[in-house]
């Protein structure tokens, strides 16, 4: 199949990059987004900004803004091509274990800037529900930690 540089997408291609619109919108990220993601997830080559553009019907600055919200979450390259004038976006290679590395990091600096907090705060009962938010984050960093031992053995057997 001709690359999505020289091609249109086709139907299966738009539904599944819709799909990862409304995917990433439940998770807390931008329709657009998601829907970066997912035109970056089927292309064998990493694609300029502008056919980015053309594929999603998007202006240049919602592109602009939601690739470098994708790339704070590491999902995302940004290359810059010998004698090309505009950048060039890919997914990154397995970018799942480095999202989860982040919610960890999040969770971990969260937990940290509640403890500090809870020492300061007078009442009871803000002391309790920041605990249980600190508890919370914790329990989940862990479970994160989980799955990342889980995507560490599935990449070994691939």
């Amino acid at each position: 199949m001709k690359s999505l540089n020289t091609r249109e997408l086709t139907e299966q291609e738009i539904e599944f990059i819709e799909r990862m619109g409304m995917s990433a919108l439940a998770d807390g990220l931008s329709r657009i987004a998601g829907r970066i993601w997912g035109v970056l997830m089927i292309s064998e080559d990493p694609l300029s900004s502008t056919r980015l553009s053309e594929l999603l019907a998007i202006s240049k600055g919602s592109l602009s803004t939601n690739t470098h919200s994708l790339e704070a979450l590491d999902i995302i390259d940004r290359h810059y091509v010998s004698g090309a004038r505009q950048e060039h976006f890919s997914i990154k290679p397995n970018p799942y274990r480095i999202l989860v590395e982040g919610q960890i990091k999040r969770f971990e600096t969260s937990c940290k800037f509640l403890a500090e907090t809870r020492k300061k705060l007078p009442g009871k009962t803000a002391q309790r529900r920041l605990k249980e938010l600190e508890q919370f984050y914790t329990i989940y960093g862990e479970t994160c930690k989980i799955v990342i031992t889980e995507l560490d053995k599935h990449d070994r057997k691939n």
